[in-house]
């Protein structure tokens, strides 16, 4: 009769006994249990549904990344369009700063693209209130200024929204 170690315990054990005298511990059978079928048909269909609900979302993310891609365009105009009247409000402003004569004492108000308000020192050091203004990279135009009041007010019309 010979012995071998108990896997639990590592006290010996006959090869016949099923048992381990010490621990009770159930020695391994040397030959392989049969294969399930049904469990291994079962973790098929698991899968296979797993894979579905997976094609099923990633087409539904399409289609909702479809429409997002339409709003980003949507927005990525808005966007273009604000940096684009900002460019324009900018170059305005230094315009009007570089035809002012006390640029540093300018207040700038109602501002919409090339046109706004600007109150400023005139040349005796007096704020003059504030007046309309057009001021475009190729023209500065003040109201009472450098124009008449009527031809003044055709441009304002035509230029300002």
């Amino acid at each position: 009769m010979s012995l071998i170690p108990c896997r639990s315990c590592e006290r010996p054990l006959s090869k016949d006994a099923k048992n381990c005298p010490n621990c009770g511990e159930k020695r391994p059978t040397k030959h392989k249990k049969p294969t399930d079928y049904r469990r291994l048909g079962k973790l098929f269909l698991i899968l296979l549904a797993v894979y579905v609900v997976a094609i099923i979302l990633s087409k539904a993310l399409d289609l909702k990344s479809n429409t997002s891609s339409s709003n980003s365009s949507d927005q990525e105009a808005q966007r273009q369009e604000r940096d684009r009247i900002i460019n324009i409000e900018v170059e305005s402003e230094m315009t009007l700063r570089k035809f002012l004569k006390d640029s540093d004492s300018a207040e700038i108000r109602n501002q919409n693209e090339y046109c706004g308000e600007v109150n400023s020192k005139n040349a005796f050091g007096g704020y003059t209130g504030f007046k309309r203004y057009i001021a475009s990279p190729t023209l500065v135009a003040i109201e009472g200024e450098n124009m008449s009041s009527s031809e003044f007010q055709s441009a304002w019309n035509k230029v300002c929204p």
